[in-house]
């Protein structure tokens, strides 16, 4: 129980689950509402074969293409601003600290990528 329970307050803060993170599924549904198609029964039972896989798939690019795509640029501007902008301590000490922080770049750069990927946040 404490597992689901886990799991559950995880999925909740996913990326996925948040509207403005599901800019495909969002336009899909956007181009059906007003449409004949749902607007009766028989036109959804009729739309179901191909709206399913259509749906999933919109999904599956939002989750898997558009927001690791939109996590990119933010993922950037903090890997920037915590390494890179405003150092402090003298020269001697920027010159000591050039190598872990080039070294630094890229693991700070996954990391705010994937938390921005897969976790809630403002683009």
């Amino acid at each position: 129980m404490a597992a689901f329970l886990f799991c559950s307050a995880l999925a909740s803060g996913c990326a996925i689950m948040n509207k403005d993170n599901r800019l495909v599924l969002n336009s899909l549904d956007e181009a059906m509402q007003g449409s004949a198609i749902i607007d009766s029964t028989a036109g959804k039972i009729a739309a179901a074969p191909v709206a399913l896989p259509v749906g999933m798939a919109a999904g599956v690019i939002d989750m898997a293409v558009v927001t690791p795509a939109r996590a990119t640029v933010p993922a950037g501007k903090d890997t920037v601003e915590y390494l890179w902008e405003n150092p402090q301590g003298s020269d001697l000490r920027q010159a000591m600290l050039f190598i872990p922080k080039v070294v630094a770049t890229p693991v700070l750069f996954i990391s705010d990528w994937a938390v921005r990927s897969i976790f809630t946040t403002k683009f």
